[in-house]
């Protein structure tokens, strides 16, 4: 399928290993990638590092997230590249599809070149050349047939389907009743007795009464009495509430409440008698717990304990090591156009040899086939014959392969392995 030029897109590549030609998986952290747009300059691509696709039924497949302003150009190139040695990735190359170029180009298509029976455009060719306002133009129009149905002509194509869905439900709602019941005219309903007839009483009985500007209209009016309590009856109030009536948690009666009970159990000793008596012990201790200690010690400031070897010298030079580090990120590093690679991750021919032949063979001897240098070794090293078998174990002791002899009593004693 086709990319939509200018949209974000979904972009697989494909890792293999060029030492033997196998899928590399698992390799996504050490993949990255360049895009070039209509064979411009490379720049990296915002999904710095792909997604692995599924390293068991896709094996080496790897999905970059492409944004639309990368994908916005006729032909896209995406060059991936693995840190990891010996894994190739080959470059993908995308001609997008420019959508609105396609339908400009059908929009703009002459008719004329379009007149097969029954196409669209011989359909379209043959409409009237008239516009809307030549036909309104006419002095005279006559309306031959009525786009309109009969009630009729419904009824029976309705009743006519075999098969009728009800597709909505006949049953108003809680709130469809509600409105219904409020909107409703009092005056249809004036049975002695019922809800309507209460209703329109109660109407009358209110219209009947002195409106607030009525009252308000008077010139003189006399406050006979006033509603607002002073100060001096709050308190009163506040201070004869019974607290017994107040015990929701975290309110003030709650409080009032638990201190009430705190205080009615204390000593009724003084201060003065507890200190006169002269044996006294230490019930509870004030020294602070380790979680308190913890807290005190990684709150403490740093400037304030500089001394030469202390710890809060070190933590010191350590934030201020940390903080003189460069603030590139990794996207910052890649996206330089040249690179110099410093040193080599990859072993010399030396190196190689060194770590083959200082090997121990224990650690392939699980794994290791026959005819293979560990066989060899192992042979040479550990192994019995017994007969014309020749048994070669492991370096643990147990039995690797087995071979038989071919012996000859007029000549060597073995004269071949099988």
């Amino acid at each position: 399928m086709p990319i939509t030029k200018g949209s974000s897109a979904k972009v697989t590549v494909f890792a293999f290993s060029t030492v033997n030609g196998q899928p590399e998986t698992g390799d996504a952290a050490n993949i990255t990638a360049e895009v070039s747009l209509d064979g411009g300059a490379s720049t990296a691509t915002d999904d710095t590092n792909p997604t692995e696709l599924d390293a068991t039924d896709h094996p080496g497949v790897y999905v970059f997230d492409m944004t639309a302003s990368e994908m916005d150009a006729d032909l896209v190139v995406i060059s991936a590249v693995s840190s990891t040695a010996g894994v190739s990735i080959e470059p993908v190359s995308i001609y997008t599809l420019d959508v609105a170029s396609i339908v400009d180009s059908i929009w703009d298509e002459a008719i004329s070149g379009h007149q097969s029976i029954g196409s669209v455009g011989l359909t379209l060719g043959n409409r009237s050349s008239h516009s809307p306002a030549d036909v309104w133009a006419v002095g005279t129009r006559e309306l031959t047939a009525s786009l309109d149905p009969t009630a009729s002509a419904i009824a029976t194509a309705v009743w006519s389907e075999s098969t009728r869905t009800l597709t909505s439900s006949l049953d108003p709602t809680a709130s469809d009743i509600a409105d219904a019941v409020w909107d409703e005219q009092l005056s249809g309903h004036t049975a002695s007795g019922s809800a309507g007839e209460a209703a329109g009483r109660l109407d009358v009985a209110v219209s009947s009464r002195t409106t607030a500007g009525e009252v308000w209209s008077n010139v003189s009016r006399t406050l006979t009495s006033s509603l607002d309590p002073d100060a001096a009856s709050i308190a009163d109030a506040v201070l004869d509430e019974l607290v017994a009536d107040h015990t929701t948690a975290g309110t003030a009666g709650e409080a009032l409440g638990r201190l009430d009970a705190a205080v009615s159990s204390r000593s009724s000793h003084a201060a003065a008698d507890v200190w006169s008596a002269t044996p006294r012990t230490l019930t509870s201790s004030l020294d602070p717990d380790a979680a308190a200690i913890a807290d005190a010690v990684l709150d403490e400031a740093l400037s304030g304990h500089t001394n030469a070897g202390s710890l809060g010298e070190a933590a010191a030079r350590l934030d201020a090591d940390v903080s003189t580090r460069s603030s590139h990120s990794a996207s910052d590093v890649w996206a330089v156009g040249t690179r110099t690679l410093t040193s080599s991750l990859d072993p010399t021919a030396d190196q190689v040899a060194d770590a083959v032949l200082s090997r121990s063979v224990s650690n392939v001897e699980d794994t290791a086939g026959t005819h293979t240098i560990a066989e060899l070794i192992l042979a040479a090293t550990e192994s019995s014959i017994s007969g014309t078998t020749w048994t070669i174990r492991k370096t643990d002791g147990s039995t690797f392969a087995t071979r038989t002899l071919t012996t000859d009593a007029d000549a060597e004693p073995v004269v071949g392995v099988t």
